[in-house]
């Protein structure tokens, strides 16, 4: 595990030291998310919180089965029923 050292500055902003921005590969303006867990918070990019609530949803489609298609069907489904 790595440290970074930072200043917590006025109005709450907080810099993200250029060492760990760079190997987080995070760009001005891109929007993170902030968790706060067991009196600690994690940083983690809006691609990486999508791609662990993929992986979290995969646990529970085993037979890989296309969401998309599922959706666009059952929609589709609906409209006939309207």
């Amino acid at each position: 595990m790595q440290e970074y050292r930072a200043i917590f500055g006025e109005n709450g902003r907080l810099i993200i030291p250029a060492p760990l921005r760079n190997k987080m590969k995070l760009n001005p303006g891109e929007e993170i998310l902030l968790r706060y867990d067991n009196n600690s918070i994690n940083i983690l990019t809006m691609k990486q919180a999508v791609k662990e609530a993929q992986n979290i949803v995969m646990q529970y489609n085993k037979e890989h089965i296309s969401l998309t298609d599922s959706l666009s069907k059952s929609r589709h489904e609906d409209e006939k029923d309207e």
